[in-house]
């Protein structure tokens, strides 16, 4: 008799991503949100914060899921940046699957400023 079956997936993430992760999303809030950070400083958060979640979206570590929810989260990031503001729910999806998976690994994150709006300069 041959048995065959799949085993329930895991979370796809390890603890290191999802420390990882939550530091560089709350390192770019701190930086947006800070009265003192000259615009110069906030597109440099931005463009470390997509170059870092670049790095995740290729990382082999990690489950086919949460490497497409990377990509997805980052493009509606920057499409909510952009102006388009309905990319601003889907973004936070994609940042609670992220955020259920870390949990699930037994890592849980927590993301600062949800309700800060991610469009639009912020001089």
């Amino acid at each position: 008799m041959i048995l065959s079956g799949c085993a329930a997936p895991g979370p796809g993430v390890t603890s290191a991503f999802c420390s990882e992760y939550e530091e560089v999303w709350n390192d770019y809030i701190e930086v947006r949100t800070s009265e003192s950070s000259t615009s110069q400083e906030r597109n440099d958060a931005r463009a470390s914060l997509l170059a870092a979640w670049d790095v995740s979206a290729s990382d082999e570590d990690l489950s086919d899921e949460i490497r497409e929810t990377i990509k997805l989260t980052s493009q509606n990031f920057t499409s909510a940046f952009n102006g388009e503001r309905s990319a601003q729910a889907s973004f936070w999806n994609g940042q609670d699957i992220v955020a259920a998976r870390c949990d699930e690994a037994g890592t849980p994150i927590v993301f600062d400023d949800r309700d800060i709006p991610l469009f639009g300069a912020t001089d």
